[in-house]
């Protein structure tokens, strides 16, 4: 008969060795992550996002800059931006204009989008020439369907897909090889003017915002079978507030990506089709973002969300997907594809 002594230590070293044989409990995603949508206004600190990424293992940043409302940054802020940050961000032409998403301010105009006027022209031209020097990675945010979340003129908005402007975008996007974020929820007219776009403009790079507008997973499916150049970005569709849960409201096609920590079935199901047609963003758009934690609290939703997937398609959204859209300098098509406006601003063939 084995003395207590003796007991006790089987008993110990039996305690032991399940613990070794246990699983070991289940760490979030600790790899790089590029945030591929964030937008910049004015206020945002270079040296505090720099900061932050250093401590939370973020390679890059997908800069879109906002050209409207108090905060609103000038081209020559963005520029800057671009030049003297290269390291850290991908800054991209900013699509986030009075004149073009219907918010009037003073001195300027709003563009109609199936008459643009000669400044629309003289602006292609211009974005044309950054892209394709590598001075800019893509364009975007176009907020074209938009729930308001505040209020004012402009926060709600309906621009029209089936457009001259939109059309114009996508062949820019075709011609530069360089990627064009949208942002525009999924209702029925919405998908039916973007399918008509995408058949006529196929060589496009389109980022779709918000998991493919928050549109249910089964058509993202479709529409990722049916459109090589389509990606998904899943920015701010974490279920801690805001897009990711449903605000600021929700029809019958707006649907989430993750409850509760666990990325919805049917959509990882999708993900692990189409493991390189995602990627990631914080989507903080004002200064508050960082002070009240919001993009830390997102940045570790995600590593967990990341972590229930295999360890490929995890490291393909959270850096190698944006890198391979945001980061090359692309050689352009040799035939570009005309646009549809001409050099007095009328519509092309009509």
């Amino acid at each position: 008969m084995k003395s207590m002594p003796q007991r006790f230590a089987l008993k110990h070293a039996l305690f032991a060795c399940l613990f070794w044989l246990a699983p070991s409990p289940t760490l979030a995603y600790d790899g790089p992550i590029v945030d591929a949508h964030k937008h910049w206004a004015e206020g945002m600190n270079v040296d505090d996002v720099r900061l932050r990424a250093k401590n939370n293992n973020v390679t890059r940043f997908v800069i879109f800059p906002r050209h409207f409302g108090r905060d609103g940054i000038t081209e020559e802020v963005a520029d800057r931006l671009a030049r003297e940050h290269g390291d850290i961000f991908w800054v991209l032409i900013g699509l986030q204009k009075s004149e073009l998403i219907g918010i009037a301010v003073r001195g300027s105009s709003l563009w109609d989008w199936h008459h643009p006027p000669s400044e629309w022209k003289s602006f292609l031209a211009w974005a044309r020439d950054e892209l394709l020097s590598g001075r800019r990675h893509g364009l975007g945010e176009l907020t074209a369907k938009h729930y308001a979340y505040t209020q004012g003129l402009g926060a709600e908005r309906d621009l029209p897909l089936d457009s001259v402007i939109f059309n114009d975008l996508l062949r820019l996007s075709a011609e530069t090889k360089r990627p064009f974020v949208l942002h525009a929820e999924a209702e029925k007219h919405v998908m039916a003017a973007l399918e008509k776009q995408l058949t006529e403009v196929p060589g496009a790079i389109l980022i779709w915002a918000h998991a493919c507008g928050r549109t249910a997973p089964g058509e993202a499916r479709r529409l990722l079978r049916r459109f090589p150049n389509l990606h998904c970005d899943l920015a701010n569709m974490t279920d801690t507030g805001q897009y990711g849960s449903l605000w600021p409201r929700a029809g019958s096609w707006t649907y989430q990506f993750e409850k509760a920590g666990q990325i919805i079935p049917e959509w990882k199901a999708v993900v692990l089709e189409f493991p390189g047609r995602f990627v990631l963003g914080m989507d903080n758009n004002e200064q508050k973002g960082w002070v009240n934690g919001g993009w830390n609290r997102r940045l570790n939703r995600f590593r967990s969300l990341l972590d229930q997937l295999p360890a490929s398609v995890a490291s393909a959204l959270a850096h190698e997907n944006a890198v391979r859209l945001f980061g090359p300098t692309f050689t352009p098509d040799s035939t570009p594809l005309p646009f549809q406006t001409d050099t007095n601003g009328t519509q092309a063939g009509h």
